[in-house]
């Protein structure tokens, strides 16, 4: 159990590095990276991110108020219920995201050399089992 403990802290460190020259922190890039992707396929709330990181609404709140403030996001207000705020990248967050994302292909490509496409799928299935067990 102590090696998962120290290779997710080892993970972190290594994306905390590989992300330390962008101009927002790494929670808030996984946030764009995840916007990206998301809202191209359906409309991003705040609640969900806050369930998807498993954090806290108010400091989702927090992080979401930066990223609009420096031009990376905005809220817009659905018509049909305005207390939901959909999330949308501006240009210059989908730009961001698009770097990341150059960011984050970099770290597979370093962290998973030498492993074959047999070994990652079977860490794949050791992964979605541990979920399952844990879902709740």
């Amino acid at each position: 159990m102590e090696l998962f403990t120290s290779d997710y802290h080892k993970i972190y460190r290594y994306l905390e590095h590989l992300f330390s020259d962008m101009p927002v922190g790494s929670t808030q890039m996984l946030l764009l990276l995840y916007l990206e992707k998301k809202s191209e396929q359906r409309d991003v709330f705040p609640k969900e991110l806050a369930q998807f990181f498993q954090i806290r609404s108010s400091s989702i709140t927090h992080l979401l108020n930066n990223l609009e403030e420096t031009g990376y996001l905005r809220r817009l207000q659905l018509k049909k219920d305005r207390r939901l705020k959909r999330l949308v990248l501006t240009p210059k967050g989908k730009a961001l995201a698009q770097e990341g994302q150059s960011v984050v292909e970099i770290f597979l490509a370093h962290t998973l050399r030498g492993t074959t496409p047999e070994q990652l799928k079977i860490v794949e299935q050791v992964l979605l089992q541990i979920d399952k067990n844990i879902n709740f």
